[in-house]
């Protein structure tokens, strides 16, 4: 396995531990994600039960946008699923790919498409599989802004 997709993997699962032991976990958290950029994240849900978003560097102009969802289903055969971020005055669908290493369904875009601003505001946004398998978790936005900026900050130009 490759060392940046491992160190990836290994910091995802360290910080969503930290998350997971957080009495409250409904806020943004940040921290180094191991290959010298920031990670942020938030989760929401209830001991065993709970779902998390992550953000980090995710190339030039882009951010690796990962949903873990607590139900841990191995996808068959297709592993590319279509999430909608659901807002009151706004839904976005968003291809997202299944990535094996920690459970996480991941897209990468870019710091203008659409789904990052909605992220960025308001006050909640949903979080559901078209085909049902995964969600609806609700994620809270509060802090989003300031998590996306440290996380902009560190990434490669």
């Amino acid at each position: 396995m490759n060392r940046k997709i491992l160190a990836r993997a290994v910091v995802a699962l360290v910080l969503s531990s930290a998350v997971r032991a957080a009495e409250t976990c409904d806020r943004w958290e940040s921290g180094d994600s191991g290959v010298g950029t920031m990670m942020a994240s938030i989760c929401t849900g209830v001991a065993d039960k709970r779902s998390e978003l992550l953000i980090e560097c995710g190339g030039k102009e882009k951010i690796s946008l990962r949903y873990i969802p607590y139900r841990d289903i191995e996808p068959e055969g297709n592993s590319r699923f279509v999430v909608d971020w659901i807002t009151p005055n706004e839904t976005v669908s968003l291809k997202m790919l299944y990535e094996a290493d920690d459970g996480a369904l991941a897209a990468y875009p870019t710091m203008s498409d659409r789904i990052i601003e909605l992220l960025k505001t308001g006050d909640r946004i949903t979080a559901r599989s078209t085909d049902g398998k995964y969600g609806p978790d609700d994620f809270k936005l509060a802090g989003s802004s300031k998590a996306f900026a440290i996380v902009r900050k560190s990434c490669p130009e």
